[in-house]
């Protein structure tokens, strides 16, 4: 399914704002391939470390920070995450 670029914008700006724990630093929209698509990169991080540096870059505590956390080997946080953010599971 295409998406126009108003959505492809919002998506960036709800990923970019909504999750406190993940900072964007470079998005690029492909509107020239057949499926137009939007490329998100991110760096997860975490605060509070009680040893060693007090910001660590770690996805599963930056996802575990928001509420997602792991249960079977399919519902781990990044697809509890993927799943929340698209109302999709991951494919």
């Amino acid at each position: 399914m295409a998406r126009n670029d108003r959505s492809f914008s919002s998506e960036f700006a709800r990923m970019a704002f909504m999750d406190p724990n993940l900072r964007v630093f470079s998005a690029h929209m492909h509107l020239d391939e057949a499926t137009p698509h939007l490329h998100i990169d991110f760096v997860p991080f975490t605060t509070g470390s009680k040893r060693g540096l007090e910001t660590r870059v770690s996805l599963k505590k930056a996802l575990a920070a928001m509420g997602f956390t792991g249960g079977t080997r399919s519902e781990t946080e990044w697809n509890q995450w993927v799943t929340d953010r698209t109302g999709c599971p991951e494919i």
